[in-house]
């Protein structure tokens, strides 16, 4: 950017998501807005080593990207303006201009309507990737939407993923080992989605090692036994 920028609108949007995300990574999302607002950098989270963080700034970022370009482009448009009215604006408007004003402010009712918080695609393409066992989905429904805003109310992103991970993982949801299998509606419900991350559906297969092992032992136990009478 030829000229350095010195104030930006910080909306309550941004920190929502924010707060969502691990805290190990939400200052990367946080540089990532002023780097792109202030110096014009697209974000790049190449640097994160973990791809479960680094999957979910991406995803942060493309839920957020179109409403910080619009504020981008207003900031240059009016750059542009005011280097072809020749600054007639007085010195007043100069200094409010070298004044950093980053300022937390609530959403108009426009502004909400026209965007959302949550990366809805991002979510639907990660549910599609992770979840190869299940039938994809193919529309976000208003309906499958709210269900993933309730998720959300009370969990991270980085949960909604690890219970994907946990759905894909279990032999009984995935039908491995039955005929029935979930879908992305019966794993939303909220009374399933506790059980799920509870471990409900967890495969047994360290419990049933354990059995066998008991009941090999006590085999043998049983054969050394018969034996020594013999």
């Amino acid at each position: 950017m030829d000229q350095k920028r010195k104030a930006m609108n910080f909306y309550r949007s941004y920190y929502d998501v924010a707060r969502k995300l691990p805290k190990k990574i939400q200052g990367e999302f946080l540089m990532a807005i002023l780097d792109y607002q202030f110096e014009g950098k697209d974000a790049n989270f190449d640097h994160i080593t973990d791809e479960s963080d680094k999957l979910f700034l991406e995803i942060c970022w493309a839920g957020q990207v179109h409403s910080l370009e619009k504020q981008l482009v207003g900031y240059k448009n009016g750059m542009k303006s005011k280097s072809a009215s020749g600054g007639a604006s007085g010195g007043a408007s100069g200094q409010e201009q070298e004044q950093v004003q980053v300022q937390v402010q609530e959403k108009d009712k426009e502004q909400v309507k026209e965007e959302s918080n949550i990366p809805y695609v991002e979510i639907q393409r990660i549910y599609n990737d992770v979840c190869l066992s299940l039938p994809k989905i193919q529309k976000l429904s208003q309906t499958r939407k709210n269900k993933i805003k309730g998720f959300l109310k009370d969990n991270t992103l980085q949960d909604l993923g690890d219970l994907f991970k946990k759905v894909q993982a279990s032999d009984f949801l995935t039908g491995r080992k039955t005929e029935w299998s979930a879908d992305f509606d019966w794993i939303m419900k909220p009374a399933n989605t506790l059980k799920i991350q509870e471990g409900n559906y967890d495969n047994k297969q360290k419990q049933n090692d354990f059995v066998m092992d008991l009941a090999e032992k006590v085999r043998q136990g049983a054969e050394m036994a018969k034996q020594k009478l013999i």
